[in-house]
């Protein structure tokens, strides 16, 4: 992950995650799981700006399905993917799905405070001439059905269940959930073993900043049962009930972690398993 520290915005809440790198391994030679399969990367593509944008004027109907409002990429395998997406990788072993959504749907998280600022949901906001291209690369039943598939298992963890199952609805009879714009996007990445679900979020109240969020879904029982490692994988096993019954649920970073600096858990490159904290593998 790479994380970035924003001016402007307040004390203890100015340094967000802004890049996720994720290398999906398969079975080596050896039978073991080392072989590298798969590359996925998301990062802002201007840590500096929440104004990129994707369309030129007076063709605004670009924007719509533009990730981040132009300000999130994703690299699938060295392809990059600048918006909304529901694709297979390419041995079939995984699917991601991204697109932009709101408030409502995106995942709870225990610091909730930002309100999206130009927050555009629904087709019938858009105008005539971008309706018309829209409608043009409506999606057919097939792809829709598969996208809503996914997206209804991730409805319990949302900031606002009911609004979010209404918004989805129209989609899923408007056929539009690939072509949504807006400053919050959700992106899933599921694999075999393991599955991830990344939000994005652009602050623009309280300063100019960039967040992205990630989750650890779905885990196959086998991968669960094995020994992690780095960060993850010291919080993993740890029991929280006591600091939860004295009323807080924070801990110090000597009580969470094994190793006291950031550089130990600092990698070269976003696929990179080289550091102190690291075990050469991943999922």
């Amino acid at each position: 992950m790479k994380v970035n520290q924003f001016e402007g915005c307040p004390g203890g809440s100015d340094k967000f995650t802004t890049g996720f790198g994720l290398t999906v391994f398969g079975d080596g030679p050896d039978g073991k799981n080392t072989r590298s399969l798969h590359n996925i990367e998301i990062n802002v593509v201007n840590e500096h700006s929440t104004g990129t944008g994707c369309g030129f004027e007076p063709h605004k109907a670009n924007d719509y399905g533009c990730l981040g409002a132009g300000s999130l990429e994703i690299m699938i395998d060295g392809h990059k993917v600048s918006r909304s997406i529901d694709t297979e990788l390419k041995d079939g072993s995984g699917r991601v799905i991204a697109f932009n959504t709101i408030s409502s749907c995106s995942r709870r998280w225990f610091d909730f405070e930002m309100t999206p600022v130009n927050e555009i949901g629904a087709i019938s906001m858009l105008s005539p001439a971008a309706t018309s291209t829209i409608r043009r690369r409506r999606l057919d039943e097939r792809n829709t059905e598969g996208i809503f598939n996914v997206l209804d298992d991730l409805k319990d963890t949302t900031v606002n269940k009911d609004s979010c199952e209404s918004w989805m609805a129209e989609r899923k009879d408007r056929g539009d959930i690939l072509e949504q714009a807006g400053t919050w996007s959700t992106i899933v990445i599921k694999t075999e073993k393991i599955s991830f679900h990344v939000e994005y979020k652009q602050e623009q109240e309280r300063c100019n900043a960039h967040n992205l969020d990630v989750w650890i879904s779905e885990v196959s029982p086998d991968v669960l049962n094995e020994n992690w490692e780095g960060i993850i994988g010291e919080t993993k096993p740890m029991d929280y009930n006591d600091a939860i019954h004295i009323g807080t649920s924070h801990m110090s970073r000597e009580e969470a972690l094994k190793f006291p600096r950031d550089e130990d858990y600092e990698v070269i490159a976003p696929f990179s398993v080289d550091c102190h904290g690291c075990i050469v593998r991943g999922f």
